[in-house]
């Protein structure tokens, strides 16, 4: 009975002690938790032993020197989230070190090197966090690591889901009979279509082979130009006129000058084994506009410009001429012409030929199996629009029969074939095709033109705008 009566008397002393640093009775007579350690602290509640205190408490209201060794220890480890309080003097700025140490520590030297022994700790309370901008979609911060006083410092590593970002991520598999672009091949890809005017297409070309992106085959949406020509109808049997702009956007060549290159396509079926002439006669002139020359021996009037001069003197890539297949120079002399006086051929003079050609010296040559026979190139004043009227002449593979006779010549011509040379205008400085652009500062998503889920960096200076990737298909 009496150690019933003892051990009543002992709780009934414990209780009264913390009584007043534990929580309010709940509605029924219950306090949270309802369980005791061995100290009496209801641990449940959030009440622990804090033995330096000597009493219950919950040690994020409450310091307890048992979780810190000092002020500054005990600040560090607020910043690394341990949820504790620290003495109300720690939040002091500028407080003397030696005033809240209770003991000496070492601390490394500015160069992170070596550790200099009882030197005063230079730690204070932390900046505020750094006004970071809103990441775009798809990317996010890793924060740095704290430094030698638990302070972090900046936005810390900034970092993006390359699979959404990254135009080198290799694409979505494609059917068992196609072979997808390899990563090299998407980044010469991409680069030709950043700087389609330096970009040597018939090298990228052997470079992509057959590969695809998507369900597209590469090379076919090679440098998609969005001020895209309006080509020239085709009412010809044989051939069909194409335009193709050398320059891009009337940009990139001689100022105030749109390059454009002329060439015909073979209609299938057609019979055609090559073109070996253009040409003018009384009955079907030939008209070629005045056009932009380059002046000296940079310039030629037939073949193209071999590629060692361009090397010299840039300019004469946007030289003017007339060819049949060749554009590096006709080193070989190959093509030939007649009945063309090509010293009144200016800028503000044109080519009206009623009896001269320009012409293969061997008819039989084909100089090239592709479908596509370049014819010339033509350098003109961007703010004005001309027209080029040629009729050409080849050979077919087999000779058709005329008359129940086969033509000896073994020859088809086409007359009048029509090419229209005007500025396609550049409405949308961001291309339909473009999928990630870059302002010169911050980097957006691209949909049609529009922008969205741009970053939100601050630039002191700015690069030139461009489109970072683009659409590979849907042209």
């Amino acid at each position: 009975m009496i150690k019933a009566i003892l051990a009543i008397l002992q709780f009934t002393n414990v209780y009264s002690q913390y009584i007043d640093t534990m929580p309010p009775i709940r509605p029924g007579g219950m306090r949270p938790g309802g369980d005791m350690n061995t100290h009496g602290c209801i641990v449940s509640a959030g009440y622990n032993w804090c033995e330096s205190s000597q009493m219950c408490l919950r040690q994020w209201e409450i310091p307890c020197s048992d979780n810190y060794n000092d002020c500054s220890d005990c600040l560090k480890r607020q910043r690394k989230g341990e949820n504790i309080a620290c003495p109300p003097d720690c939040d002091m700025p500028n407080i003397a070190v030696n005033s809240i140490l209770t003991s000496i520590h070492d601390f490394p030297t500015p160069d992170g090197l070596s550790p200099v022994g009882g030197q005063d700790n230079p730690c204070e309370i932390c900046p505020p966090p750094a006004p970071c901008p809103m990441p775009s979609p798809g990317c996010y911060y890793t924060p740095s690591d704290p430094d030698e006083c638990g302070c972090i410092i900046g936005c810390g590593e900034f970092n993006c889901d390359m699979s959404i970002l990254n135009p080198f991520t290799q694409l979505p598999a494609a059917p068992p009979s196609r072979i997808m672009c390899t990563e090299l091949q998407l980044a010469i890809f991409n680069r030709c279509n950043l700087l389609c005017n330096d970009c040597d297409i018939n090298d990228v070309l052997i470079v992509l082979g057959d590969c695809y992106i998507n369900n597209e085959m590469a090379g076919n949406n090679l440098c998609y130009n969005e001020c895209e020509i309006i080509q020239p109808n085709c009412n010809n049997k044989y051939v069909c006129p194409k335009i193709t702009e050398i320059t891009h956007c009337s940009e990139g060549g001689i100022d105030g000058y749109t390059t454009y290159q002329l060439s015909l396509i073979v209609q299938p079926d057609m019979n055609v084994k090559n073109i070996y002439a253009i040409f003018g006669d009384e009955h079907h002139n030939m008209h070629i506009p005045g056009a932009y020359h380059t002046d000296g021996i940079f310039g030629t009037n037939l073949g193209g410009i071999s590629p060692s001069l361009i090397s010299i003197y840039p300019d004469s890539k946007y030289d003017s001429w007339l060819t049949i297949d060749i554009i590096d120079g006709d080193l070989n002399n190959y093509i030939s012409t007649i009945g063309i006086d090509y010293n009144i051929w200016t800028e503000t003079y044109p080519l009206n030929v009623e009896d001269g050609a320009i012409y293969l010296m061997d008819p039989e040559m084909i100089i090239t199996n592709n479908m596509e026979h370049i014819i010339g190139q033509l350098t003109i004043r961007s703010n004005i629009e001309e027209r080029v009227i040629i009729n050409v002449q080849g050979k077919q593979i087999n000779p058709e029969k005329i008359s129940g006779q086969i033509d000896r010549l073994g020859s088809w011509v086409d007359y009048q074939i029509e090419f229209i040379l005007r500025r396609s205008e550049n409405n949308n400085i961001i291309s339909n095709s473009c999928t990630l652009w870059y302002d010169g500062c911050n980097t957006c998503m691209a949909n049609n033109g529009i922008l969205s889920g741009c970053t939100r960096l601050m630039c002191f200076t700015e690069d030139a705008p461009e489109c970072r990737t683009y659409i590979t298909s849907g042209h």
